[in-house]
């Protein structure tokens, strides 16, 4: 799960703007300036969820990742990518 700060659009779409995560040693991650390269509606079992394909620097590299964002939940997910 990812705690996420969006900007929602005059046409309700949603824009990730920053995240929090926590890490694996239970401290808390800020990653802004989230570059959104692709977002898309998706169904799964016939629930809809936005389907973002992402990139951020983290630590002086541009990490890729794609986060998930469950409307009927108003809940986000990271789903993390393989770098290329």
């Amino acid at each position: 799960k990812a705690a996420v700060k969006c900007w929602f659009t005059a046409g309700v779409k949603a824009m990730p703007l920053i995240m929090k995560l926590q890490s694996d040693l239970q401290e808390i991650l800020t990653v802004d300036h989230i570059i959104v390269l692709r977002a898309e509606k998706k169904w799964y079992a016939g629930i809809l969820t936005w389907e973002y394909t992402c990139q951020a620097l983290v630590e002086g590299k541009m990490v890729p990742f794609v986060l998930l964002f469950h409307p009927e939940e108003c809940q986000w997910k990271l789903k993390r990518t393989k770098e290329k």
